[in-house]
């Protein structure tokens, strides 16, 4: 059976934080903020193992992160609920805040992922429970679970993953605490990743 291709649209950020009253000098100020938050982040991530850096890079909220990194549009379970997922290819697990932006009680198509070992624990229930460490120190935790992913696909028709195997976080550090999700499109293809999918 031949696999349909995951076609999604992106969404610069400048789209996604768009403020229709904002003066030329306001946007110019938040983008060079955006700009010097980014390079502290990627000298943190690079391993520079400068203190100055690393201390700095714990200060980037994830919503200045998410002002300089392109979004991924997507729906999430049945009823859909509309999510924009910052996109990270240095991972392959995507990840879905359960506190803020998603319900699972609310979706008809949810449900766990069974332990295996790639989780970190297994829950009474046989839920597979797993944490996520980040370069920087920041890092999102809960349980695996299968759910229905629809991608719009600005010339075709939608592309829909049935089963698609995400985290479901309710735990994070500071700096994912705001983030609604993290689409990972890492060529990791772990059992979790949507790049490995049959």
């Amino acid at each position: 059976m031949k696999v349909k291709p995951l076609k999604f649209k992106l969404h610069h950020p400048e789209t996604v934080f768009y403020t229709p009253n904002a003066s030329i000098e306001d946007r110019g100020d938040r983008l060079l903020k955006a700009s010097i938050n980014r390079l502290y982040y990627l000298l943190a991530r690079a391993g520079g193992g400068d203190p100055e850096y690393d201390a700095l890079a714990d200060l980037v909220t994830s919503k200045e992160l998410g002002q300089c990194a392109f979004f991924v549009d997507f729906s999430i379970g049945e009823p859909p609920i509309s999510l924009f997922a910052v996109m990270d290819t240095g991972s392959d697990l995507t990840w879905v805040n359960c506190l803020t932006a998603f319900d699972p009680s609310e979706s008809r198509t949810f449900s766990q992922y069974p332990c295996s070992a790639s989780c970190d624990k297994c829950s009474y229930a046989n839920e597979c429970i797993l944490q996520i460490g980040y370069v920087g120190k920041s890092s999102a935790s809960g349980v695996i679970a299968r759910e229905k992913f629809t991608f719009q696909s600005p010339s075709e028709d939608n592309t829909i993953v049935n089963d698609a195997v995400f985290g479901c976080f309710r735990k994070f550090s500071k700096t994912n605490e705001d983030l609604p999700g993290l689409f990972g499109l890492g060529d990791l293809r772990t059992e979790f990743s949507l790049l490995s999918r049959k």
